[in-house]
């Protein structure tokens, strides 16, 4: 059976990543740990690199989109800083010229003396305001720090996310190749096995045409009787007691010759 790989995205950290797929429909987050069920699949393949690709393609645009939206906060911010501290300015101006500000105008005492309603300025009303101030800077800040650890948190987790996948890649490949040796030697074997197998059939060959030329040469050895000695000697004696006539050109005894030696005898053979 091939396995099925699938694209999700986590609903916590919202990452999307590559699972093998499940009769259950249940995956845990490779970063957040989060366990889950399927609730939308992006993409389904048999080949867990495509799938990989995309998943890289969709991770650097969500990113983008938050980077994004991130900045549009950071400005947001930015121009309320400016807008308050213009207000402030303003109404420092208008205190150190003893105009009275429109917001203390609603927090003032009125104090009875005769028919006159004095107005009077209260003392700790602009610690009261510093203070708040200082507050909303130290949120904003807060803030800021925190926007930029999420930043930095997500930067990182798609380092780790993508040096995971090229270790997954480089695991595959190894595999990949494993696979390959063992059906070459796999093959080799088979055919040396085949060479082994023709081999042993070719040596029984052999010997089965070999045992019919052994059982002829037995019959034959068995069939040729032994020479006795005494034929031996009756043939020796047949060929002794033959005429010596026919021998006469070998050896000489012609008689004509005897004749003529005869004839030819001199005084000086006395000696």
């Amino acid at each position: 059976m091939t396995q099925e790989f699938v694209l999700l995205q986590c609903f916590s950290c919202k990452m999307f990543q590559v699972h093998i797929k499940k009769k259950t429909k249940k995956f845990e987050c490779k970063v957040c740990g989060a366990k889950q069920s399927y609730k939308h699949i992006f993409g389904i393949s048999k080949q867990a690199k495509d799938l990989r690709q995309i998943c890289g393609e969709y991770n650097e645009k969500r990113i983008i989109e938050e980077e994004q939206h991130i900045e549009k906060q950071v400005k947001q911010k930015q121009k309320q800083k400016e807008e308050d501290k213009v207000l402030d300015i303003k109404e420092e101006e208008k205190i150190n010229k003893g105009e009275e500000s429109i917001w203390k105008e609603f927090e003032e005492e009125e104090v009875e003396e005769g028919d006159l309603y004095q107005k009077m300025i209260k003392p700790h009303e602009r610690e009261e305001k510093k203070r708040k101030t200082e507050k909303s800077k130290r949120c904003k800040e807060k803030e800021e720090k925190q926007i930029k650890r999420q930043i930095t948190s997500k930067t990182q987790t798609i380092k780790l996310l993508k040096e995971k996948e090229k270790q997954e890649e480089k695991q595959e490949e190894k595999q990949e190749e494993i696979n390959d040796i063992e059906e070459i030697l796999a093959l080799f074997e088979n055919n040396s096995q085949k060479i082994k197998d023709e081999k042993v059939e070719e040596n029984q060959e052999n010997k089965n045409i070999q045992k019919p030329l052994n059982l002829k040469n037995e019959e034959n050895k068995q069939t040729k009787s032994p020479i006795k000695l005494s034929t031996i000697f009756q043939t020796m004696k047949q060929t002794t007691s033959q005429n010596p006539e026919e021998d006469e050109f070998l050896f000489g005894g012609n008689e004509e010759e005897d004749n003529i030696k005869k004839k030819t005898k001199s005084i000086w053979d006395d000696f």
